[in-house]
């Protein structure tokens, strides 16, 4: 009986413990925070709409191409994203150009650069929270580039891919990208946390390839929009807290026992 009354106790305590912790915002980027814009509202590095965090376009300052680029990412008003109901929605494009060498077009997004190194890098501490989870909008534009992978990172330098390589529904669509990292336990309560969303060969041609499918990069159009850009997680019990929760447990258990706990 003994044995009986401890185990139910000790579920009491768990459904406590879980009914206390639900999960909550740590970061988000939805863009609604950047001021006015008209045509676009030229950013590389666009502040958290929730939380702190640092967002950073990666790969669109280079020369891969025959003419150079630099990074020419924008917040502009857009489409509504499948997870953002805001109205005006607002997203952020990235993209290159600015560099014009004999009146070439310039582009960021390149056929010749390395696979995973463009697209963009959102860094935000977890520390005091648990069960982590990500989500990212992702807009592929017709010559944008088709597939994409998931990086996080623990310490801020060295990425690691989670998931399988994703495949846009189409030129111009909007991908949902979910994660759960719930099973990396070193995520939790991490001040070095990140994520990327970078370019990726198509897995069957191992080539990039343009969202519309009809072939390769141009190297002179396209782009990649993000939005609700979201880092969730549940805030971890202090050990006074943990305490508190285990004594109403037993508390519960004893009035429902008529003060009997053998």
């Amino acid at each position: 009986m003994r044995f009986l009354i401890n185990l139910t106790a000790a579920s009491s305590v768990a459904l406590l413990v879980s009914s206390s912790a639900s999960a909550a915002t740590i970061t988000q980027w939805n863009f609604q925070n950047i001021g006015t814009i008209g045509t676009g509202f030229l950013t590389n590095s666009p502040a958290a709409s929730t939380g702190t965090g640092t967002a950073i376009v990666l790969g669109m300052d280079n020369t891969f191409n025959t003419n150079p680029s630099q990074a020419a990412a924008d917040v502009l008003n857009d489409s509504v994203a499948p997870s953002d109901l805001s109205n005006p929605n607002r997203s952020w494009r990235i993209r290159g150009g600015a560099v014009s060498v004999g009146g070439a077009a310039s582009n960021g997004w390149s056929s010749f650069a390395p696979e995973k190194s463009q697209g963009a890098q959102f860094n935000a501490s977890t520390a005091g929270f648990e069960n982590i989870t990500v989500s990212v909008d992702l807009q592929t534009t017709n010559q944008g580039v088709r597939n994409w992978a998931f990086q996080y990172t623990l310490n801020g330098t060295t990425w690691t891919d989670f998931g399988a390589i994703g495949t846009s529904t189409g030129g111009d669509a909007w991908n949902v990208i979910s994660r759960d990292l719930t099973s990396i336990p070193a995520v939790n309560d991490n001040a070095s946390f990140g994520v990327r969303v970078v370019s990726a060969f198509d897995p069957t041609t191992g080539t990039y390839r343009n969202a519309a499918n009809t072939g390769g990069l141009t190297n002179t159009s396209g782009n990649w929009r993000y939005d609700f850009v979201t880092i969730s997680g549940t805030a971890i019990p202090e050990p006074a807290s943990l305490g508190l929760i285990a004594a109403s447990g037993l508390l519960a258990l004893r009035r429902r026992r008529g003060g009997k706990l053998a």
